[in-house]
């Protein structure tokens, strides 16, 4: 029996070193040399899937009709239709032409050709300035030349590109698939082919819960990568206790264990957490919690720069209010830098200080604070109208156009512009005085006052028109 196992044996060797490159007929000894090794090739059916992964095909159609049946992205301006860049059809039209070659909606028109051109036309961007309407996101608009190809329709060559999943069905074509994790599968939207089975599973092997009895972690992986932290949060951890342990081998465990921990980015770490707390703490104390995310990045660049530049970060409690001040003008969320030391133990000067040296390393450049973008939060804490809001902002600009904000500093420009615009409104619901207005935006009673009598000197240039009537500005009185 021992005999007939043996030789059994020896023929699944040999059927191994067959399988990966070997010579059968040379004897196996139940090794296979590095040599002789060649890596199997990769089983599809056995693979991960991203549903992210996306390719794009390119396609060619011909038209020969008046009409080809299908629309795409377009607006209507003053000038007349426009194409939006990227050229993608939105609708294809039932029994036509289109629909019969196989044109598809959200299929990208890249080239055009008529029956007059020798090459084809590239579909490309044209913007003018006419027709900017956002410049933090300009609108790109097609050629009109291609506008007017498409337009015209009759005999034309048009090239599109199609965009395709990773997983395609065999049978119906469809790229949308649906992932089964519980058996592995992944299933045709359209038809319900199987069309791929045996799925490695991306989650978490082992489950584990707060009242377990043992209290042990079974999983052989970390946390998610943070990329807020150190080599995005991964470390080794070299642990001290161990069971069996003598007295030298559990003191030489530990020693070691805490220089490992003084040398890696372990420590490094935990001052990075340390200042992301606070910084949190800080958001959410000033009622900016939505914020505190962009801070911790801001802070976290700032770090890198310093460890770049080889200098120590200095003045730490500075850095976190530099940090979550630039991320308030970042988001829309301005703050003045009274409010910020009101919530610190820094300084006024020495947050002034160390922002500057915060927007030189990261190189941003958020320019000078406006009164006009604190009117906003301070007529909301005031529980005023948005026509006084509105009007107030307005003076602002107005005020700082013609020169008369000079030397003053912006709460007490904001404050004086909506007790202008407050004063118009007198016996009603809207009408708010000096100390009202000055508990909410920290000015001064007497600096809101005096700031108010320099405007009012030039009240018929700063209040709109469509605000109150000249009649009503004359009644404004100086105090």
């Amino acid at each position: 029996f021992r005999k007939i196992m043996v030789e059994d044996m020896k023929e699944d060797l040999k059927e191994e070193a067959n399988a990966v490159g070997g010579d059968a007929s040379k004897p196996v000894g139940g090794v296979v040399r590095g040599k002789q090794f060649v890596p199997k090739k990769k089983d599809h059916e056995i693979a991960s899937w991203d549903p992210n992964q996306v390719t794009w095909v390119p396609m060619e159609f011909e038209f020969n009709a008046a009409s080809w049946g299908i629309k795409a992205n377009m607006e209507k301006l003053d000038k007349g239709v426009r194409f939006t860049h990227p050229l993608c059809i939105t609708e294809v039209a039932s029994g036509s032409e289109a629909e019969w070659l196989g044109v598809q909606q959200n299929d990208v028109i890249v080239r055009v050709r008529t029956t007059q051109d020798l090459v084809f036309r590239e579909v490309k961007p044209e913007m003018g300035k006419s027709d900017v309407v956002d410049l933090k996101e300009p609108k790109l608009y097609v050629e009109n030349s291609i506008r007017d190809i498409l337009c015209a329709g009759g005999k034309c060559v048009i090239e599109v590109k199609r965009r395709r999943g990773q997983m395609v069905c065999e049978r119906c074509g469809s790229d949308k698939m649906i992932e089964v994790r519980e058996a592995g599968d992944l299933i045709c939207d359209g038809c319900g082919l199987v069309a791929k089975s045996r799925l490695i599973h991306q989650g978490s092997e082992w489950r584990s819960f707060a009242d377990d009895a043992n209290r042990s972690d079974p999983n052989r992986t970390g946390g998610p990568e943070n990329e807020l932290l150190n080599n995005d949060g991964l470390s080794t951890v070299i642990q001290q206790t161990g069971n069996r342990q003598t007295a030298d081998q559990a003191g030489s465990a530990a020693n070691l264990s805490k220089n490992q921990f003084r040398g890696s980015s372990q420590s490094a770490n935990k001052a990075l957490t340390d200042a992301y707390k606070d910084i949190e703490r800080m958001c959410e104390s000033m009622g900016i919690g939505a914020i505190h995310k962009r801070a911790q990045t801001n802070f976290k660049k700032y770090d890198d720069k310093c460890r770049e530049e080889k200098k120590g970060m200095k003045a730490v409690d500075a850095v976190i209010a530099s940090c979550v001040y630039l991320a308030c003008r970042e988001e829309g969320h301005p703050r003045s830098m009274k409010e910020m030391c009101s919530f610190t133990s820094v300084t006024k000067k020495d947050l002034g200080k160390v922002f500057k040296q915060v927007q030189q390393r990261l190189q941003v450049n958020v320019g000078p604070l406006k009164a006009s973008m604190l009117c906003t939060r301070f007529c909301s804490n005031l529980q005023v109208s948005h026509h006084v809001d509105v009007a107030a902002q307005e003076i602002c600009r107005r005020a700082e156009q013609l020169n008369l904000t000079e030397g003053r500093v912006f709460t007490s420009i904001a404050g004086a512009s909506i007790y202008m615009a407050c004063q118009l409104k007198i016996g009603t619901v809207d009408h708010r005085t000096y100390e009202q207005i000055s508990e909410w935006t920290g000015a001064a009673e007497a600096t809101i006052k005096q700031t108010f009598r320099d405007l009012h000197t030039k009240r018929h240039q700063l209040v709109p028109e469509n605000y109150a009537s000249k009649d009503e500005i004359d009644r404004l009185p100086e105090q």
